[in-house]
């Protein structure tokens, strides 16, 4: 009888991976006075920026032309991959801003006041065409002082 007592009743668990997956919102949705305001969740996105040490390898007379055009390209590409990003997030500001002011009444009297919302008509105000719209929002989460309840 003891050893049963001993024995694990899940066996399976210790091959178990983390079963908790947290939510981290793209957007955040503050009251502020009688102000929605709406900010980009930056914390998970890394700051980047070019290391000095390509600039400096710029600068060096011994390099041929070759490795400058190598090193010209690759700052060019971070340049870009950086822009990308900035451009991403400002993107979801935009689409979470037009949201916010279409739901106005949603967040201030509940889920009656629900509004329909298209991805075209959010991506003709944010000026980008709706598949940005539908890739940018897929899988995102937006944190708001409403509570979830009818």
């Amino acid at each position: 009888m003891g050893r049963i007592a001993r024995l694990e009743p899940r066996p399976g668990r210790a091959f178990l991976t983390d079963a908790n997956q947290y939510v981290l919102p793209e957007v955040f949705v503050q009251k502020v006075g009688s102000d929605l305001v709406v900010t980009t969740n930056d914390e998970h996105i890394p700051h980047l920026r070019i290391s000095n040490v390509y600039k400096d390898l710029m600068a060096q007379g011994g390099n041929t032309a070759e490795v400058k055009n190598y090193i010209r390209e690759k700052i060019r590409a971070g340049k870009f991959l950086i822009k990308s990003l900035h451009q991403r997030q400002q993107t979801i500001l935009n689409i979470g801003k037009e949201i916010m002011k279409r739901q106005r009444e949603f967040m201030e009297k509940g889920v009656a006041h629900l509004k329909p919302l298209t991805m075209a008509q959010v991506a003709e105000v944010v000026g980008v065409h709706e598949t940005t719209v539908s890739r940018a929002v897929s899988g995102k989460y937006i944190q708001t002082p409403r509570a979830c309840s009818s």
